[in-house]
């Protein structure tokens, strides 16, 4: 039996530190500080910062009526 497919929106909410470009699922969506609204179900999300040599990919699970926040801190040691 397949799950449920889930309707509505969320929102996912990133910060980090330094700036980093944000992409999710391929589109680019701006630099952080970002708060972006997308469909509720899972999503691939990219911060880049080609300056500070920054690639990280998140999975991201955003269930309908949510904010997801991440909070991501790339300062050097």
């Amino acid at each position: 039996m397949a799950a449920p497919v889930k309707q509505g929106d969320g929102t996912l909410v990133v910060a980090s530190s330094p700036w980093c470009n944000v992409t999710v699922d391929g589109q680019a969506r701006g630099t952080t500080p970002l708060s972006v609204k997308l469909k509720a179900g899972s999503h691939d999300v990219v911060l880049s910062n080609p300056e500070f040599k920054i690639k990280r990919t998140l999975a991201v699970e955003v269930e309908p009526g949510q904010t997801v926040r991440k909070s991501l801190d790339f300062a050097p040691e």
